[in-house]
């Protein structure tokens, strides 16, 4: 899958059920060489009103 159409079919539907930026809690981050893992939770609010 390219950017262009992870974009398209996943991030564009996304955004479109989200009325307020998303808010990250960084829980762990794991780094081995010049790989990087960042473990974290993200909370936000969608259109509906619901967390």
């Amino acid at each position: 899958m390219s950017r262009a159409d992870f974009v398209h079919t996943v991030i564009r539907p996304f955004n479109a059920c989200i009325s307020d930026r998303l808010v990250p809690t960084i829980r762990n981050i794991y780094a081995d060489s010049d790989t990087v893992i960042i473990f974290f939770d993200i909370e936000g609010r969608a259109r509906d009103g619901k967390r």
